[in-house]
């Protein structure tokens, strides 16, 4: 687990993989950004409550360098911190002692992001 890792380093490293697949695999990665664009568009959901679904899915999977693009995707987005774990507690539920682990990141993250660390 990378959890150790900072929020910027988990968002530098997905950005370096992202880019890398984007030349290894332009056609998928296209597709799938295609898909993304289709998910987060305007809707009956905004795009901050689409972000905190995100969020808490990528807690309750378990994915280090989820969580820190969901997390920086919902501030981004406009949520505040109890939104963001509010958000994170549904996760916590839905997956337990593992949820719990996940959201201590996102709650050092949010204190990254936020200037408080």
């Amino acid at each position: 687990m990378a959890a150790s890792k900072s929020v910027s380093v988990l968002i530098s490293e997905l950005n370096q993989g992202r880019k890398k697949l984007e030349e290894t695999i332009p056609e998928v990665m296209e597709r799938f950004g295609a898909l993304r664009e289709a998910v987060y568009a305007k809707g009956k959901l905004s795009a901050k409550e689409k972000s905190l679904i995100a969020l808490a899915i990528a807690v309750a999977k378990q994915c280090d360098y989820c969580v820190a693009g969901h997390l920086l995707q919902a501030v981004e987005a406009g949520a505040d911190d109890q939104e963001i774990m509010e958000a994170v507690s549904i996760a916590i539920v839905m997956s337990g002692g593992p949820g719990v682990a996940y959201a201590g990141l996102v709650k050092r993250g949010l204190e990254e992001l936020r200037g408080k660390r």
